[in-house]
């Protein structure tokens, strides 16, 4: 056990703690909201690379990755390559757990990964339908605008991300990239508020605007909204989260009638709304006592 004790803390464990900006989902919440963490179109990044269901969009990136290249002036690919290899231990320090296949000896097959996402990305966000035959099924005028909603979700799973440092490396530009990403965002209800720098690897702070009719206008709507979210999550804390959930109950419990309403409605809800039996016995009741109002009226006035 002392030789353990002697690897619990390798050196350089600390630092690359710190560098950490791309993580896994623990499984605890896996086990409660099943796929709603998984993409469903494209694979960013190593931790869904080998999915079976996303394998179809593979065979496009290296299509983006030639593009791209000649776009810039047919810049050869082992020049990008060897920009996006300077930087190999700041993308593989990024992600935390990053398997051994993709480290060491396999490091060459992780920056291949790194490249043609990278490419792939920049090239849908871009989406200079122009240089593209117009039949592509991706990156063609009409393909592009349909697949564009489905890459915007898929990059914001929070285990299938890419550094923005190597989207920057990419086009050696760090302002265009900050406002392509922003822009791409921007669209269709989601809305990217800033892009900052957290220590060598820059991540998106996003702001998502909800658009939804069941949203608008009803404080309860965004409540349950809110529970959903921070299910199984600590309602404790200091996290950004913990304070939004403190906010939204403060404004709720800020209105004393609006309390009592919504809170009686939730007993009889849940009391005599909850099953088909329970609400014809609800009816009935009332039904039995008008009765018994209406007879006692009548004999009080005849």
């Amino acid at each position: 056990m002392e030789k353990k004790l002697d690897g619990a803390e390798p050196v350089g464990t600390k630092e690359k703690w710190k560098r950490h900006s791309i993580f896994r989902v623990p499984h605890r919440f896996k086990a409660v909201h099943g796929n709603v963490f998984a993409p469903q179109t494209v694979a960013l990044g190593p931790f869904h690379h080998h999915d079976a269901a996303l394998r179809p969009t593979e065979e496009h990136k290296l299509r983006a990755v030639r593009r791209l290249l000649r776009r810039a002036g047919d810049r050869p690919l082992r020049e990008l390559a060897a920009a996006v290899g300077d930087m190999a231990e700041e993308l593989e320090d990024a992600y935390a757990g990053l398997g051994a296949e993709w480290r060491g000896g396999n490091r060459g097959r992780f920056l291949e990964l790194m490249v043609a996402d990278g490419c792939f990305l920049l090239e849908v966000m871009r989406r200079q339908f122009k240089d593209y035959d117009p039949d592509d099924p991706v990156f063609g005028e009409h393909a592009g605008k349909h697949i564009a909603a489905f890459v915007q979700r898929d990059m914001l799973m929070i285990e299938n991300q890419l550094p923005l440092a190597l989207l920057r490396r990419i086009v050696a530009d760090e302002r265009s990239i900050n406002n392509l990403v922003a822009e791409f965002l921007c669209e269709d209800g989601w809305c990217a508020t800033e892009v900052e720098q957290q220590g060598p690897v820059s991540s998106i702070t996003v702001l998502v605007a909800f658009h939804d009719h069941d949203l608008a206008g009803s404080d309860w709507a965004v409540v349950r909204l809110v529970n959903r979210l921070s299910r199984d999550v600590a309602k404790i804390g200091d996290s950004d989260l913990c304070r939004v959930r403190r906010e939204v109950e403060d404004y709720c419990n800020g209105d004393k009638w609006r309390v009592f309403v919504f809170k009686s409605w939730a007993k009889l809800k849940g009391t005599y709304l909850s099953s088909p039996w329970a609400f014809i016995a609800l009816v009935v009741t009332i039904w039995l006592v008008g009765t018994d109002m209406t007879q006692t009226l009548y004999a009080v006035k005849t």
